[in-house]
């Protein structure tokens, strides 16, 4: 099986599962998004996911999986997060950052009533 080839849909549904023992998961490459690889696992699950290089250190970030996310979605999730990295943002810690942003609840319920509880004169 080639390690790298032009992605389809049809291609990614036809790949194995991977039942090799010395690894988990079978990576393949994608020639037209450079980076962009595809891992099917023991039980035939594949996902999408970008590697990537960010100021010298490898890295990789979850596009999602198939066939929730199609193989042009993926591409396009891909690019827009190559760009931020030419661009000097790195797309992993910008999510990571986004998650541990409080929700309007959160912050209602963990900061708004326990200042409002001190301080309120009545």
């Amino acid at each position: 099986m080639q390690k790298s080839f032009r992605f389809t849909n049809s291609s990614i549904k036809a790949l194995p599962a991977n039942t090799d023992t010395k690894s988990t998961e079978l990576e393949v490459s994608d020639t037209e998004v450079i980076g962009l690889k595809c891992l099917s696992g023991r039980t035939g699950n594949k996902r999408f996911l970008l590697r990537y290089t960010f100021h010298g250190t490898k890295k990789s970030i979850s596009i999602g999986r198939f066939p929730e996310i199609d193989v042009g979605t993926a591409r396009q999730i891909a690019r827009r997060h190559k760009e931020a990295i030419a661009l000097g943002n790195d797309p992993k810690a910008e999510r990571d950052n986004y998650r541990a942003m409080p929700t309007l609840s959160e912050f209602f319920h963990l900061t708004y009533v326990p200042f409002i509880k001190r301080h309120k004169k009545s």
